[in-house]
């Protein structure tokens, strides 16, 4: 009894006390005439929620989160030509969601275009070189085989000699007319071989002016196709390194960042334009070996230039993947100049070769001529002498033909054997050149067919049977690599409820919330080993349970908006006085007849409020008029 009265007699006095400093407190706000004007009133500095029972009562938070949303994103840099994302839509995996076309002002679909244009012409130039390659094989296989006829034909008419020779040797003893025949049919023929073969070094001598022309003009086309190609080179290098005033706009977004590490390695790719610039002027009246050797100095340029690349930086106007493409641009470069190399200084040995294939069987036409020629004066002297009785050496002079005629045969025999050797050397030399630029072209397609992908429009599809929860984009946007087009929701069974509390609470806890037209009560069960990094609230999740007996309709009921939730749970540690409303002391404000608080209602218009107080505990004072449960009151 007397515990409770000296209770009460410390409760009075705390009340006592805080009437007295309300007081004082009054009377300095009545000497500012601002306290309660209207600005005050529409200010709200701290907003405190009413609770019962001395704050057991939490006010929290909460949002339905997912942990598996699916992300629809963009793989390029590329605008938006359709999208198909609108909100709460319902999808299935084959849903075209977007499609996205290729953006020709952007600088790296610029740089893909201009490597398909030099692709294609490379692709052209080389078909053509095939065709060239065959045109001049064809033209030595006609030499070849032309010279291999003719020598058939030599060997004919040597063997039809040598057998006749041999037919007059047997009959000159017996009938010296006969031999007369004879020897004059072998004139005949002699005179006869001396024709063929003066009409075939004629033939010789036209098919090698007719050769030669063919390659020459392939060289000729060659010089021409190099010439071209070399001004499109010094054109993409200039307009790369900004070399000369024409192009030196061109590059402005990243010559920055061009061998930024390396700044004299690019100087040095500069001086060797302008060494190879100079020699491009005089083209005309370069010798092929110096056209080889300008060639050459073009890879080497080439090779430096990728070395620009290696020891570039990348940025947003000068990406990792610009860099890529140019560096795989400066390396076609250093494959034409190596074969355009390989070619002129190939058709410039064909042309030499063809040369002194035919040299030499004009040369040995020339000395069955002269051989022939010999036959023919040996003819007519063993003829006089015959006819003179000198059979001696008409029978020496028969002799003599038969050695040299044999000699001649076996000649004949060696050279058609190395000719045919020669063709089919020719063959196998053919097939690998053939093989090389076919597998060249192959290669270049392949190329092409990777840049042809990157520059088709880009079709987009759902790839699950889902709900569109968010639209990021919009049709006509430029879009970069992994922007967020629109975002998917899956089913319920994935989704969780997530509380927000600047409480640290006992779990589990029981929690109620009103969603449409309905208050669910469910249980917090975990919390997340981290706090929000805004509020630094904990975060706590319920249990999976709660969507199979909430059920709602749809899932849009769920997520519209990622509604926030008003959650509320009562502290483990209850008291016995719920009926009862405290506010914190420095919430309330006093004048001499009575006592104040400013309320907030829903629409944020502040009024004062005039309110009883009774019991005092701790800093909290009970109100017993005027306030209900959940009012917010400001200081």
């Amino acid at each position: 009894m007397q515990t409770n009265m000296k209770k009460k007699i410390y409760i009075f006095l705390w009340v006592f006390v805080f009437l007295l400093l309300s007081s004082c407190f009054f009377n300095n706000n009545e000497n500012n005439s601002t306290s309660w004007d209207t600005d005050n009133l529409q200010s709200c500095n701290t907003p405190y929620t009413i609770w019962t029972s001395w704050g057991q009562i939490l006010d929290l938070k909460a949002k339905v989160v997912s942990e598996n949303i699916k992300n629809i994103l963009s793989t390029n840099w590329w605008n938006i030509e359709y999208l198909d994302c609108e909100k709460w839509k319902k999808v299935t995996a084959w849903t075209l969601i977007a499609k996205i076309k290729p953006d020709y002002t952007d600088p790296n679909i610029q740089n893909l275009v201009n490597q398909s244009n030099m692709i294609n012409s490379q692709i052209a130039n080389t078909e053509n070189i095939i065709t060239s390659t065959k045109d001049n094989f064809s033209t030595q296989f006609n030499s070849l085989n032309t010279q291999k006829s003719n020598l058939e034909t030599q060997l004919s008419i040597l063997n039809d000699s040598y057998s006749k020779i041999n037919e007059q040797k047997d009959f000159w003893v017996s009938d010296i007319d006969n031999q007369l025949n004879s020897l004059q049919n072998q004139l005949n023929s002699v005179n006869t071989q001396l024709t063929k073969l003066n009409d075939l070094k004629v033939k010789l001598q036209n098919s090698k002016t007719a050769d030669v022309e063919k390659l020459n003009l392939s060289l000729k086309n060659t010089r021409t196709q190099i010439k071209s190609l070399i001004s499109n080179v010094l054109l993409q290098f200039d307009e790369i390194f900004w070399i000369t005033d024409k192009n030196k706009d061109k590059n402005d977004s990243f010559e920055m960042y061009l061998s930024a590490k390396n700044v004299s390695l690019k100087n040095n790719v500069i001086a060797q334009w302008h060494s190879i610039n100079d020699k491009d002027k005089i083209f005309d009246t370069l010798s092929n070996d110096e056209i080889a050797s300008l060639l050459q100095d073009i890879d080497s340029m080439a090779v430096d230039a990728k070395d620009v690349m290696k020891n570039s930086v990348s940025s947003s106007s000068f990406t990792e993947t610009t860099i890529n493409n140019y560096y795989s641009l400066f390396m076609q470069f250093e494959s034409w100049s190596l074969s355009a190399k390989w070619w002129i200084e190939t058709i410039s040995k064909s042309i030499e070769t063809v040369s002194n294939s035919y040299d030499s069987q004009l040369l040995n036409l020339d000395i069955q001529i002269s051989s022939a020629e010999n036959n023919r004066e040996n003819l007519v002297t063993n003829i006089a002498n015959i006819k003179s009785n000198k059979l001696w050496t008409y029978t020496t002079s028969v002799d003599l033909q038969k050695n040299q005629t044999q000699s001649q045969i076996e000649t004949l025999k060696t050279n058609l054997t190395n000719l045919s050797s020669q063709i089919e050397s020719l063959k196998s030399q053919e097939q690998i050149q053939l093989n090389q630029l076919n597998n060249q072209i192959s290669q270049l397609k392949a190329s092409l067919n990777t840049i042809n992908i990157n520059l088709n429009p880009q079709e987009i599809y759902a790839w699950v049977d889902w709900t569109i929860k968010e639209k990021s984009s919009s049709v006509s946007n430029k879009v970069w690599s992994n922007t967020l087009l629109c975002q998917i929701l899956p089913n319920e069974s994935s989704l969780k409820l997530q509380v927000y509390s600047s409480y640290n609470l006992s779990l589990p806890i029981d929690i109620t919330f009103d969603f449409g037209n309905k208050t669910y009560t469910t249980k917090i069960i975990n919390q997340l080993p981290y706090q929000d990094s805004v509020t630094q609230n904990y975060i706590y999740e319920t249990s999976d349970s709660i969507f199979e007996s909430w059920n709602p309709v749809n899932i849009t009921d769920i997520v519209q908006e990622w509604k926030i939730l008003d959650v509320k749970t009562v502290s483990k540690n209850k008291v016995d006085t719920w009926n009862k409303i405290y506010v914190p002391l420095d919430y309330v404000s006093n004048t001499i007849s009575n006592s104040v608080v400013k309320l907030k209602s829903k629409t944020w218009e502040i009024t004062k409020q005039v309110i009883t107080l009774w019991e005092l505990k701790s800093n909290y004072v009970e109100i017993r008029n005027w306030l209900n449960l959940w009012d917010t009151i400001c200081k």
